[in-house]
């Protein structure tokens, strides 16, 4: 008998299928219940929904450049939140996808030293008419426009389901 056999055999005798079932009803219950929490759309209307599952936890704007990123000289009106300002627009073209939103929402990630608490963030592509600095120096001109992004934390508290102890 192979050692994957023996490994697989052993975690099949460790578990029942009730408690992988109940495992999955929880995880399931935790994420549409997050979903109602927060809502399902983004600043500007578009699909936008966290997940309870491992993922990218942060934004990434285009050409790493936020909008109203002050420590680079833009002006902090550029961004209301995660919604573009100040004259800047929704870019939906920057990443070269087939159906690529502008607006979209990370992963969740816990809120340090909260357990019953997640966050996400609501990030935004834009177009912005006055040029853009970023952390690699200028952002490249594109059709009289320049590339960066904007996003808003958003924490969810929440409370955990509880588990029902067994009857005897």
């Amino acid at each position: 008998m192979s050692i994957v056999t023996r490994i697989s055999e052993a975690l099949a005798r460790g578990s029942t299928r009730r408690r992988a079932v109940h495992t999955a009803a929880v995880a399931s219950f935790a994420n549409v219940a997050a979903v109602a929490a927060v809502g399902p759309r983004s600043p500007q209307g578009e699909q936008c929904v966290a997940r309870l599952t491992y993922g990218e936890t942060a934004c990434n704007p285009p050409y790493g450049a936020y909008c109203n990123n002050t420590e680079y000289g833009n002006d902090a009106a550029n961004c209301d939140g995660a919604s573009c300002a100040n004259g800047c627009t929704l870019d939906d073209q920057y990443y070269p996808q087939e159906v690529q939103p502008a607006c979209w929402c990370t992963s969740f990630e816990q809120v340090e030293g909260n357990k019953n608490a997640r966050a996400y963030w609501k990030c935004c592509d834009c177009q912005c008419p006055t040029l853009i600095h970023g952390q690699y120096g200028d952002v490249p001109e594109y059709n009289g426009t320049y590339g960066c992004g904007c996003r808003e934390r958003v924490e969810v508290e929440f409370k955990p389901v509880s588990k029902k102890k067994k009857r005897k």
